[in-house]
């Protein structure tokens, strides 16, 4: 029992340190926003803040995907396992600065996988404090990746990000939006069904997971082994392009 304790207090200040953190990174941005000097180092990151998600909207973009996709222990791998640079990516579908570094890096990360220089490990987490959304995304990306194929959890992870709703909407997607988005991807019945009544311990297992790697906050990006450390989503992206052309 006193184990037991101590484990819940440890993941109990952890998820607090995550909180801190996702909170200073919510007021930067907010600051930055609100005197209108945000700086836009790439067109790809102008893309996801001057284009706001339509969280209602019915429409749904269907990527196509040529490189290799499977499922991991942890998540989802985009391009093949051998690829000589490996890049592994935790992220949570509501966190802002997570859709700027899909926004900067999907085209990118699709065209070197493909190339087979690449592999991107993609392991979604719940930030704990965060709008329904993320547990909600969460939970119907994992019954896709459990249940539907590899090529639709990818397309449905993409979506989740293009549909990301901003802090102070009003009209967020709820869980049946979701689902109605994995509707018009073509995922099965079974997958659908899932989301009906998500399965808690594989979200508990990707925190967990998140947990031991050291992960404080979204994204957390490492590259090769080695977490990318005081970087912009740009600058992320930036040095992974670097290590790819560097072969």
């Amino acid at each position: 029992m006193a184990k037991k304790s101590k484990e819940e207090k440890s993941r109990g200040a952890l998820a607090a340190q995550i909180r801190a953190e996702q909170a200073r990174k919510d007021r930067t941005r907010n600051i930055i926003a609100g005197i209108g000097v945000l700086a836009i180092v790439s067109g790809l990151i102008a893309a996801a803040v001057i284009f706001s998600p339509e969280p209602k909207s019915s429409k749904v973009t269907v990527n196509q995907i040529k490189a290799p996709v499977t499922a991991t222990e942890h998540g989802l791998r985009l391009g093949k396992e051998t690829a000589p640079t490996q890049v592994v990516v935790y992220e949570d579908f509501q966190c802002p600065y997570c859709r700027e570094f899909e926004n900067a890096s999907r085209s990118f990360f699709h065209e070197a996988a493909e190339q087979g220089k690449l592999s991107v490990e993609y392991r979604p987490l719940n930030l704990p404090g965060l709008d329904p959304y993320s547990i909600d995304s969460i939970n119907a990306w994992r019954a896709i990746v459990k249940h539907g194929t590899p090529k639709q959890a990818l397309q449905m992870h993409d979506v989740l990000f293009e549909k990301q709703p901003y802090e102070t909407a009003t009209d967020k997607p709820t869980a049946s939006d979701i689902k109605g988005w994995a509707k018009k991807l073509g995922v099965g019945q079974a997958a659908l069904d899932a989301m009906k009544s998500p399965d808690k311990s594989l979200v508990e297992a990707a925190n967990q997971t998140a947990e031991d790697a050291g992960v404080t906050g979204t994204p957390t990006v490492f590259l090769n082994g080695t977490k990318i450390e005081g970087a912009s989503p740009q600058q992320m992206v930036e040095k992974i392009q670097q290590a790819v052309n560097a072969g």
